[in-house]
C-alpha cells in the first residue's frame, strides 16, 4: 500500500518538481496519475503542494508509474544520503 507522511526524510521539492514537470509533458491530470498509483486525488494535490512527503512505497510507485521519469532517488534529499 502507499502512502503519504508528513514526517519523511525522503522528501526533496527536486521529486516534487520532476512529478510536475511529467504531469504536464505527458497532459495527465492530477486525478489521472492518483489512480494510477493508487492515492486519492486530494493526497496527489497535497503532495504536489509540498504539504505532505511521500512514503518509501509512494516514491518508488510514482518511479514505476512515470517509467523511471520522476525516479524514486529524486525524492531523497543530499541529508537523508549521508
Amino acid at each position: 500500500m502507499t502512502g503519504l507522511t508528513a514526517r519523511c526524510i525522503l522528501c526533496n521539492e527536486l521529486g516534487m518538481e520532476k512529478l510536475h514537470q511529467y504531469l504536464q509533458k505527458n497532459g495527465l491530470s492530477q486525478r489521472e496519475f492518483a489512480r494510477k498509483i493508487g492515492i486519492h486525488p486530494s493526497a496527489m494535490s497535497r503532495l504536489l503542494s509540498n504539504l505532505t512527503k511521500p512514503d518509501v512505497d509512494l516514491v518508488f510507485a510514482i518511479e514505476r508509474a512515470t517509467k523511471g521519469a520522476v525516479p524514486a532517488k529524486s525524492w531523497v534529499s543530499s541529508e537523508a544520503a549521508r
